[in-house]
């Protein structure tokens, strides 16, 4: 699954060469996943790594460009612990504080404690999904100026649909990109 082939190089910072033979010659880029065909030569591994290297330092210098006016409180809510540690570290890295939830029960109850500007709620978990616990956060006094995203690993309009219903904002589609978070912060400060 592709999918998780693109968490897990954002999750370890590592770089992943996928190495084809069933489709045309050449080098080509696989939804932001480099992929080389084979026969492999020494120039098609030399020029994907340059790839590689070049699209990281622009990465890195969007980042570094980004300097928020404050540091917010945000909640990241997945129960997949690759996901949630992945979102909660750019979170970090572009300079927020980041505040971890398993699921809906603890989502709800870690709004209790801390309060944070920004929640990032996935959809589908144990014990409570996001949804509900969209609806219950905004029952609680102080959720009035928290700005909830909720998080999808599909596109359908209803997930869409019952996310806004709830109170969220708007809907992200997982693996959520580090640009589109920074641009979600520039917006809210």
């Amino acid at each position: 699954n592709i999918s998780k082939v693109k968490e897990l190089i954002e999750a370890t910072h590592n770089h992943i060469i996928l190495i084809e033979s069933n489709v045309l010659l050449g080098y080509r880029n696989f939804e932001n996943i480099p992929l080389i065909t084979r026969p492999l030569s020494p120039e098609k591994l030399f020029n994907t790594i340059i790839d590689i290297i070049e699209t990281r330092e622009e990465e890195s210098k969007k980042i570094n460009k980004y300097t928020p006016s404050k540091t917010l409180n945000v909640m990241v809510v997945d129960d997949n612990f690759i996901n949630l540690k992945l979102l909660a570290e750019v979170v970090k890295k572009i300079n927020h504080k980041p505040i971890m939830a398993r699921d809906g029960v603890e989502a709800v109850e870690m709004f209790k404690k801390y309060k944070p500007d920004v929640i990032f709620m996935d959809k589908q978990m144990p014990n409570m999904d996001g949804v509900t616990a969209i609806k219950e956060i905004k029952k609680l006094k102080g959720s009035e100026s928290t700005i909830i995203f909720g998080l999808t690993g599909s596109s359908d309009k209803q997930s869409r649909d019952e996310f806004i219903s709830a109170g969220a904002k708007d809907v992200l589609i997982k693996p959520v990109q580090i640009k589109q978070l920074i641009s979600i912060f520039q917006h809210i400060q």
